[in-house]
């Protein structure tokens, strides 16, 4: 187990922090160029800012986590460059096409976990994808985009949503909604070749 802080018996009867959000919150702060021990660093700042979990979580639960976001990001990086090859060629009407495609596959895939779970409310996250396919066609379609933060896409289609309450709420949210639907791309343009 990995404790935070001295007590072991500190907060133990609250539950240890479910996979699915402890992936989502360590995948934002994940690089490949940490050390190990930075990434633990890291890994232990996730635990001390939770309240309604365990200061603790088992040692293995923390290399599977890290070992499934490393390969998720060589298995993204790898496809990406397979892609981008010379011979490789996509008219730009159809990958604005299957860019909608992609994020209308992982919006639907996803609203069960998010909307029926009441993590986000169903306007927001009906928001998110607009957002999402301006993402994505700013950086595939018209190579642009990277020096603007999410957040900017974000409040270009809900600007009822505050950068702080986006931050405080959603970000991790979207950001992994962001990269769901990229690797739906990569893979519905690899089908294309």
């Amino acid at each position: 187990w990995l404790y935070v802080g001295n007590d072991k018996d500190s907060r133990a009867d609250l539950p240890i922090i479910p996979y699915d959000l402890i992936y989502l919150l360590f995948q934002e702060r994940f690089s490949s160029t940490l050390s190990t021990l930075r990434l633990i660093r890291e890994f232990t700042g996730i635990l001390k800012s939770q309240l309604h979990y365990r200061k603790r979580y088992p040692l293995t639960g923390l290399a599977y986590l890290i070992r499934t976001i490393y390969a998720s990001m060589a298995e993204t990086e790898y496809e990406y460059e397979s892609t981008s090859s010379p011979d490789f060629h996509i008219r730009e009407e159809d990958l604005r096409i299957l860019i909608k495609a992609s994020t209308l596959a992982v919006k639907s895939r996803m609203e069960a976990r998010y909307v029926s779970r009441k993590k986000i409310p169903p306007k927001i996250y009906n928001l998110f994808f607009p957002a999402i396919e301006s993402i994505l066609v700013a950086q595939y379609v018209e190579n642009d985009g990277f020096d603007r933060s999410f957040s900017e896409f974000v409040k270009m289609h809900n600007s009822e949503l505050s950068g702080t309450q986006y931050t405080a709420q959603y970000r991790s949210y979207f950001e992994y909604l962001v990269k769901l639907s990229r690797e739906e791309l990569i893979h519905k343009i690899k089908r294309e070749i």
